[in-house]
């Protein structure tokens, strides 16, 4: 029986032993090849992905060594690739050649990882860099073609990056700037590189939900004509590259001046008063209130022509109420033109 037992244990650190063996033996080495994903990794063909892009004079080349028989390579320095992914672990797979330059920075979340080389004999999708618990969460990638020597190349095959991981769009427009131009709000922002159109979108409420007013913009500029005074609207614009919209840029807002309310400092000082709102339908809506419901009102109201509070402002009607338990009158601020306080006591 004490025998079984110490062959039995054995035996297990024996296979112990081969599982660690196993794993150090079969895990990736930079510089090495590596032709299919370890496990926990997926692959991404940089050829065909639109989310990766290739900032400079870039190619598709055939090479029989590559992942999926091609990879995207340029000549020139300064020439630059950008992606941004999501999960926790990125491998860049390269092909090495003896053209291939031997400086090559690879900078992750704006701060410069390595600098890599692909010179050296002919081999197809080599690990070229690898980085490692990172936080889930997004991540920026830029790798840019610098060197000193005559081999100007460099290429990205593929990259590995989390099963569960993403390549994101990398792209937005940036300085986004809203400001009046009577008649209209103009909006400029940031040209990005290889964009065919540009979406434009505008709330009425800081941060949205946004409605799309313009798809398929060619320029960088863009006056928004559709735009009513003294209302305060709220911007956001989104690239197209490669039929694929980026995310949003920055927000900015502006106000067209003009024929806004009069801002109404007094306080009441009656009783009562009759609050009438005449709105920019000209339609006109009668409340009345007492003295601290009248300020309520223009406290609200003060604080939304600020860009703070809710859009709407609502009334409760305590009379004609009917066969109703409750009746409430909601108001927006966008649609009134201006209002009049009349003062009384009963």
């Amino acid at each position: 029986m004490g025998n079984t037992k110490k062959y039995l244990t054995l035996l297990s650190l024996f296979f112990i032993m081969i599982s660690l063996f196993s794993t150090s033996a079969f895990a990736a080495t930079l510089g090495e090849r590596l032709t299919a994903p370890e496990a926990g990794w997926q692959r991404i063909d940089s050829s065909n992905v639109p989310n990766i892009i290739f900032e400079g004079t870039f190619h598709d080349g055939p090479t029989n060594v590559g992942y999926k028989g091609s990879e995207k390579f340029t000549n020139t320095i300064g020439d630059k690739i950008k992606f941004e992914f999501s999960g926790t672990k990125l491998r860049l797979i390269c092909g090495q050649f003896t053209n291939r330059s031997d400086e090559i920075e690879v900078y992750v979340d704006g701060v410069m990882a390595t600098k890599m080389s692909q010179h050296g004999p002919h081999i197809g999708q080599v690990l070229k860099f690898e980085i490692l618990d990172l936080p889930n969460t997004r991540h920026t990638v830029e790798i840019i073609n610098k060197t000193s020597t005559s081999n100007t190349s460099m290429g990205l095959d593929a990259i590995d990056i989390d099963e569960s991981g993403e390549i994101l769009f990398p792209y937005e427009p940036l300085n986004l700037t809203a400001s009046p131009n009577d008649p209209a709000i103009r909006l400029t922002w940031g040209s990005v590189n290889d964009a065919t159109g540009y979406v434009i979108k505008r709330s009425t409420t800081p941060g949205g939900p946004y409605e799309t007013i313009e798809t398929n913009h060619m320029n960088t500029t863009y006056d928004d004509l559709n735009v009513e005074k003294g209302v305060t609207y709220y911007y956001v614009v989104t690239a197209i590259v490669n039929g694929v919209e980026s995310t949003t840029s920055n927000e900015d807002d502006a106000t067209l001046n003009g024929d806004k309310p009069t801002d109404p400092d007094p306080k009441p000082t009656g009783d009562n008063a009759l609050l009438v709102i005449k709105m920019i339908s000209g339609l006109e809506k009668e409340f009345e209130l007492t003295a601290s419901e009248v300020q309520d009102f223009i406290d609200w109201y003060n604080g939304r022509a600020d860009g703070h509070g809710k859009e709407t402002y609502m009334f409760d009607k305590d009379f004609n109420k009917g066969p109703f338990t409750a009746r409430k009158d909601y108001v927006a601020f966008s649609k009134i033109q201006s209002f009049e306080v009349m003062e009384f006591t009963k």
